[in-house]
């Protein structure tokens, strides 16, 4: 099985739903374009508006259905206190409303292990997020127990392979924030 991450658009920032701005909307096309010529089987997608919005554009060029997870969605941060960032607050400053590193990791490694249960076939799975997903999905696969923070341009392709049973390793990360399909993309 083939997980091929890709992130969101770039977005509006200052609106508080951020969905795609302009050119957010241009390089989601250009990644469904090259999306589809990798024949995906299957388009997932965090709910936030701007992963939701790049898998829109995805689902409609390479003619699959989007689903929805909310666990592939950022880590969430709505407290209303000033915290550290989540990988370098100490185990005391929890505040309401914030979600520490392991719990984000947790449930991100809930989804990868809910698509490996299903792994058999040649299946070439598309998951739209965003940054922060990249990082704990990479920290859940390499077993990283120190900070290690990935650098994902917008609509960045991180394309792992699943191999279980191999002597080689289970996991083989066969790209990493590849922006090819952004080169011929007007904007």
């Amino acid at each position: 099985m083939d997980v091929i991450l890709v992130r969101h658009g770039h977005d509006v920032r200052c609106s508080p739903l951020r969905p795609l701005s302009a050119t957010g909307s241009m390089q989601a096309r250009a990644a469904a374009l090259w999306l589809a010529e990798q024949e995906p089987t299957e388009l997932w997608s965090g709910t936030l508006a701007r992963a939701a919005g790049t898998a829109a554009v995805i689902s409609q060029v390479a003619g699959l259905p989007v689903r929805g997870d909310a666990r592939l969605n950022e880590i969430v941060n709505d407290a209303a206190a000033v915290l550290p960032p989540p990988r370098e607050r100490a185990v005391w400053q929890f505040a309401e409303g914030a979600e520490d590193w392991s719990s984000f990791c947790v449930r991100v490694a809930a989804f990868l292990g809910d698509l490996c249960a299903g792994a058999e076939g040649a299946r070439r799975v598309v998951v739209v997020t965003h940054s922060g997903v990249f990082d704990a999905v990479h920290e859940v696969l390499c077993g990283s127990s120190g900070r290690v923070e990935m650098d994902v341009a917008h609509t960045g392709v991180t394309w792992w392979r699943y191999r279980p049973g191999s002597p080689a390793g289970t996991w083989l990360l066969r790209v990493h924030n590849s922006t090819a399909h952004l080169a011929g993309a007007a904007g």
